[in-house]
């Protein structure tokens, strides 16, 4: 009983090391990026990104076939004819 308390504790004692080490080495590498100025560029790339509307305007690009599908016959209609040219576009 003795030796098995023991081992779970020395366990535990491990565990809080190992968590204590990656937390020091993120804060290592956080430091790195710094000094490098690699996470300068990064948060410079988020916010030049932060008033974009690419990733909106893709999703809208590529949910208007699927709202034009319910939208009766003349959507199903509109559909089949864009699938159809897509279909005749040569396989560059």
């Amino acid at each position: 009983m003795g030796l098995g308390l023991l081992g779970k504790v020395a366990d535990l004692a491990g565990t809080m090391i190992e968590g204590k080490t990656a937390v020091k080495q993120a804060e290592a590498q956080t430091k790195m990026k710094i000094a490098t100025g690699e996470l300068d560029w990064d948060l410079a790339a988020m916010k030049a990104t932060e008033n974009s509307w690419k990733d909106e305007w893709i999703t809208l690009l590529f949910s208007i076939p699927l709202i034009l599908a319910f939208c009766g016959d003349w959507g199903n209609q509109i559909v089949q004819a864009g699938c159809t040219a897509l279909e005749i576009m040569p396989d560059w």
